[in-house]
C-alpha cells in the first residue's frame, strides 16, 4: 500500500472496513461499484443542555423511535432530510453514569446524500441550519421545548460520514450486497464490517473477529 506521502506499507494480509466500493477503488479492483453503494444515510444533531432541562422535557427513557406519518417510509428522502420519522436518544439516561455538566439530546433523521454532496460550503451551512430547525420543530412536539438555553449544538450529515469512514455515499449500513465470506479477488485482502454482513458497532467488531479467526488464525 502506498500512502499519500509516498510511504509504502506492506503486510501479509489486510482487512478492509471501508466498504466494498472504497476497497475496490484503493485496491484497483475492477468492479462496477454503483451496485454496491448503499442509499441509507442520516443527519444527526447533538444538543447539550443545562442539567435543569431534565425537569422541563420528557426524558424518562434512553431512546424514542418516532414516526409522525400514517405510513412509515424507510428510504432515502427526496429532500435533504426527512424529519417526519427518526430517533431521539438521551445518552445520559443510563443507570450508573456519573453526573454530567450538561444533558444531551441526540436526534437522528434520514438524509439524502446527493443533495448534501452537491452543496457548496455556503449552501451546506444553510442546509444544516434549516434542517436542524425543522427536525427540532418535530421533536419538540414529542418531548417538549428542549432548545432553550442551549450550551452547544452541532450536527453531522451523510458527507461527514463519508469523510470520516470512507463509506461510499455515507451509507451507515454499507452496501446492499454483502460479501458474507469476506473474500475478494485477492487472496490476502478481506472485507470486514458492515459490507461483510454484520451491522452496528458491535456487529462490525464481531465481523473482524470472525474473518480473522476464519482466515488468519486457522
Amino acid at each position: 500500500m502506498v500512502l499519500a506521502d509516498g510511504e509504502e506499507i506492506t503486510c501479509d494480509a489486510l482487512l478492509s472496513t471501508i466498504g466494498i466500493p472504497g476497497t475496490a477503488e484503493l485496491a484497483r479492483w475492477p468492479l462496477d461499484v454503483a451496485g454496491y453503494c448503499g442509499r441509507m444515510s442520516f443527519m444527526e444533531t447533538i444538543t447539550l443542555l443545562p442539567p435543569a432541562s431534565r425537569k422541563t422535557i420528557k426524558n424518562d427513557r434512553t431512546i424514542i423511535f418516532y414516526n409522525r406519518r400514517e405510513e412509515f417510509s424507510y428510504c432515502r428522502p427526496g429532500t435533504a432530510v426527512d424529519p417526519s420519522w427518526g430517533v431521539i436518544c438521551f445518552p445520559g439516561n443510563f443507570q450508573g453514569l456519573p453526573e454530567s455538566e450538561t444533558f444531551q439530546v441526540r436526534v437522528t433523521n434520514a438524509a439524502n446524500y446527493d443533495i448534501w454532496k452537491r452543496a457548496d460550503k455556503e449552501e451546506y451551512q444553510r442546509l444544516k441550519s434549516e434542517w436542524i430547525a425543522k427536525s427540532a420543530a418535530r421533536v419538540r412536539k414529542i418531548i417538549g421545548n428542549y432548545q432553550q438555553d442551549i450550551v452547544y449544538e452541532n450536527s453531522f450529515t451523510p458527507v461527514t460520514i463519508e469523510r470520516f469512514t470512507a463509506k461510499a455515499a455515507g451509507a451507515v449500513y454499507g452496501s446492499p450486497v454483502k460479501f458474507k465470506d469476506g473474500r475478494t479477488p485477492y487472496p490476502n485482502l478481506f472485507i470486514a464490517g458492515t459490507d461483510q454482513g454484520y451491522l452496528g458497532i458491535v456487529g462490525s467488531m464481531l465481523s473482524g473477529v470472525t474473518i480473522v479467526n476464519r482466515y488468519l488464525l486457522g
